[in-house]
This record gives structure tokens, C-alpha cells and sequence, in this order.
């Protein structure tokens, strides 16, 4: 849990979130809410630096994911993170794990990040999801190959409602910047593929996610349990 990745949705790999989930998978709730809370104290403890992993945000999406709700009519409430700059869904059957989004198991960050607003209670929070929710019994395992999950995702009535069309373009790069991550390294495309997309006037940022995207379709990824990371049957054809 200490790499789980911050709810930053600039910088977010679905990667790193799915491997901070699947270690508790199966494990008894009070244990889990015990973890939770140990690492919690622990970043409290630690003076923040520019090297550490993960934050208080990054604990609160752990959560999120490994306590599902145990009525999917009934959503466990979102994280006390703040306020989002996308706003949160009116209807929370929509997006169940908001701001989280799983296709086919892959999470997605959909929002950009969050403007704190006073004390974040999240021990709170964390009580509430053990109470109202259930562990996750069995590991997340991604079923399709992140670009094709990403696409999927923009694809949706839901995302195309939560964001504005004026900002469709920025958040569209976004969340393909986190399908590119999560395809390291064994896509073997630039590092900073999803930081350059989100740089580019929209038409530019399309035309190389298609670059990237054809890039990572040829090398066949599919993910790996046994490392937790997504990796190649197949070697690259870039064009």
C-alpha cells in the first residue's frame, strides 16, 4: 500500500493502484482497516518529501476499490478528499467508485485531482467503507489491454456526461496518459507519453495517442498476476 499511487489523475497508473488492491484481496475486514489506518499514521508521522510514493489519496483509493459496497443499489460514499475539479456524479450508481472508474478491472482516475477543504477525516471514512462494504475476495485482473479500457471509457454515455464538452479534449488525454503508464515498460513507448499528450493542442495529442496506442496494441500485453504488471507476448512494431 505504501505505492499506491495519489488521487493526481495527471500522474495516476492504474498499475500501481491495482497492485496496492490485490495484496488484500481475500483478507479479513479488520485486518484490512487495520493496515489502512497503520499506514495512515505512518505518512502522518513521515515529513512529506519529494521521493515518497504515495499520500493520504492514494490510501483513500485502496479503499475504494478493495471495499465494495455490499448493495450495488446503495454506493459507499465517496472519499473526504477535498473537492474534485470534475464534480461528483449526482447519481453515485453511475460511478460507484468515484472518482474511480474499473474497465474490465483496469482502474481509471477520472478526475484531475482535488483542492483540499478543511480536515480530511478519513479514519472515518476508512470505518465506514469496512462497515458498509465487503473485501474484495478475489484479485483485480485486467481483461483487455489498457488503450482499448481507456478508449472503452471515453467512450461511455457516463464519462461524456461527467465532463464538460469544452473540457473533453484536456480530460481525454488524461485518461489515455494513464492507459500509457500502465502499458510500461513493456509497450516500450516514451516515459513521458502521457505527460506529452496532455501538452498538445488536441489535434496533435490525437494524432500521437494513435502512434502510442498502435504501438501498444503490437506488442500483444496482457497482465501478469504473478508481477503485477502488464507485459509483452510479442515483439514491438513502431512506425
Amino acid at each position: 500500500m505504501q505505492q499506491a499511487p495519489p488521487a493526481d489523475g495527471w500522474r495516476f497508473d492504474p498499475s500501481a493502484l491495482l497492485r496496492a488492491v490485490n495484496v488484500l484481496a481475500g483478507w479479513d475486514a479488520a485486518v484490512v482497516l487495520e493496515l489502512l489506518e497503520e499506514c495512515l499514521s505512518n505518512l502522518e508521522r513521515t515529513p512529506r518529501t519529494t521521493t515518497q510514493v504515495t499520500d493520504a489519496s492514494g490510501l483513500a483509493l485502496v479503499a475504494r476499490l478493495v471495499f465494495p459496497s455490499r448493495d450495488a443499489s446503495h454506493p459507499l460514499p465517496a472519499p473526504a478528499l477535498g473537492q474534485s475539479d470534475l464534480a461528483a456524479p449526482a447519481d453515485q450508481t453511475t460511478w460507484p467508485f468515484f472518482p474511480l472508474s474499473p474497465v474490465d478491472d483496469l482502474p481509471f482516475l477520472v478526475v484531475g485531482g482535488y483542492r483540499a477543504g478543511g480536515a480530511l477525516d478519513l479514519r472515518g471514512w476508512f470505518a465506514r467503507c469496512a462497515e458498509l462494504g465487503e473485501v474484495r475476495r478475489q484479485p483485480l485482473i485486467p481483461r483487455s489491454s489498457p488503450v482499448d479500457a481507456a478508449e472503452a471509457l471515453i467512450a461511455t454515455p457516463q464519462w461524456q456526461i461527467l465532463v464538460p464538452q469544452a473540457r473533453r479534449p484536456r480530460y481525454m488525454a488524461m485518461i489515455r496518459g494513464q492507459a500509457l503508464r500502465a502499458s510500461m515498460p513493456a509497450a516500450r513507448i516514451p516515459e513521458d507519453a502521457g505527460v506529452t499528450l496532455a501538452n498538445r493542442d488536441p489535434a496533435e495529442a490525437e494524432r500521437l495517442w494513435h502512434g502510442y496506442a498502435k504501438a501498444v496494441r503490437s506488442r500483444a500485453i496482457r497482465w501478469d498476476p504473478a508481477t503485477g504488471r502488464f507485459i509483452s507476448t510479442a515483439e514491438p512494431q513502431i512506425s
